[in-house]
Parts: C-alpha cells; sequence; structure tokens
C-alpha cells in the first residue's frame, strides 16, 4: 500500500536558519524566507521571550509573512524584513525566545533558543523621576532601564531632605523602611515623608571614591521630589 502525504495540509516547518543577536537592552530575532515547497505557506510568525526561571511568556503581535529577501531603505543600508526586536531587557541576564510559523493547518512547534543581551551593564541606571503621591509614605522613583530583581539595595542607604541652593540638609526623621522593585520602578517605604522634604537621594556608605577630600560621602544620585 502506498500512502501519499499531501503537505498542504500538514503544519509549516520552522523557517532556517534563525538567528538571535544580542544588543544593547535588546535581542533581534531574524529568520530566513520559508521554503513555499509543498504548499506549505507560512501565513504568520509569532516570538515570545521570558527571562530564564520566570514563568511567564511576553509574546510579540502575530506578524505576516513578508516575501521580499531584503528592505532597503537605500542602495547602501538593507536588513531582513523578517526580524522582531525585543527590547527593554536586562543585560548580562539570559532570557529563552522563541519563534513559531502558521500556516492554514495551524502553528508548528516552537523554536527555542537562551540568549543574554550585552554587553555587561557597567553603567548605573539613572533615575529620571521620584514621585509622593499625597496620603502616602512612598516614594516612586523610575529608572531609565529595568532593575535586576536580584539586587536589593539597603533601605538605610535611601534619606530624604531639603535643598536649600547649594545647601543639602537630611531630614533624620524620615527612615526608610522597606523597598521593592518593578521594572524600572523602586518603592522605597519611609516612616514618614515630611512636608519640607525636596529631594530623595542614594548614598554610598563605604569609602573611597564616593567621598569628597573632606571625608564628605557624596549621593550616587539626588533627585527632586515630585508631590501628586
Amino acid at each position: 500500500i502506498t500512502v501519499t502525504v499531501d503537505a498542504s495540509h500538514t503544519q509549516t516547518a520552522l523557517p532556517f536558519p534563525i538567528e538571535m543577536t544580542p544588543g544593547d537592552h535588546k535581542i533581534t530575532v531574524e529568520w530566513a524566507l520559508l521554503d513555499y515547497s509543498f504548499g506549505s505557506v507560512p501565513i504568520a510568525y509569532q516570538v515570545r521571550h521570558r527571562l530564564q526561571g520566570t514563568t511567564a511568556w511576553t509574546e510579540s503581535d502575530v506578524m505576516l509573512p513578508r516575501a521580499m529577501t531584503l528592505d532597503c531603505d537605500t542602495r547602501f543600508s538593507c536588513s531582513s524584513p523578517r526580524r522582531h526586536e525585543i527590547t527593554g531587557l536586562l543585560r548580562n541576564r539570559p532570557y529563552e525566545v522563541e519563534l513559531r510559523a502558521r500556516n492554514a493547518n495551524g502553528w508548528s512547534e516552537w523554536h527555542s533558543r537562551v540568549v543574554s543581551p550585552g554587553p555587561p551593564d557597567n553603567d548605573a541606571p539613572v533615575a529620571q523621576s521620584a514621585v509622593n503621591t499625597s496620603g502616602q509614605r512612598t516614594v516612586v522613583i523610575t529608572f531609565n532601564e529595568p532593575l535586576n530583581p536580584a539586587f536589593q539595595p539597603n533601605a538605610s542607604r535611601f534619606q530624604l531632605g531639603r535643598q536649600d541652593g547649594k545647601f543639602f540638609t537630611v531630614l533624620a526623621s524620615a527612615r526608610a523602611t522597606n523597598l521593592s522593585i518593578n521594572g524600572s520602578q523602586l518603592t522605597v517605604t519611609f516612616s514618614q515623608i515630611p512636608s519640607d522634604a525636596t529631594h530623595i537621594e542614594y548614598v554610598f556608605t563605604f569609602s573611597g571614591s564616593p567621598q569628597d577630600y573632606a571625608g564628605n560621602v557624596i549621593p550616587s544620585f539626588r533627585h527632586s521630589l515630585t508631590r501628586n
């Protein structure tokens, strides 16, 4: 008995090769034009990713195929039209990245790879804003990049103060009691938020370059406090 399988009624294969290139806070996924032989015509692609060791996936929108070989905006600048950029990632941390394709009969299996965005993060995140909501004892500090959830700074290094021109006075009555990290936001809980507090700062506690010649501790950052 001879059995003939019509490939047009099977799920599509994955495109090959698949390239996953680490970048600064990002991973770029690129894939080849899938062979249209045997009627296995792809109608969509999808990418998903998660930080290795976590369970929740972040999925891209469903992407429609583009038949062209290269996407050129000038004759000197071309890129693959089959690409997806995952941004806002922690540098030097492993991510699971997966790609799948779909034809009229359903989705293919996921193609999986572990990729770490790079280069290693040698620069400290920069504070963009510090907000205290009226009636609450928290200050939400938003940084320019996601924070490492494995890093838990010492709450005692955060303090509130009043800026008067060039002079900064620490308000000792406000003590940080708890910290929590969510993406690029750090929430600091204080025993109280004095009404005259104008800034929040994070100070180093070890000796060396963070101190000036007089032995004064220099803050790693100080940011004005916004009330709302």
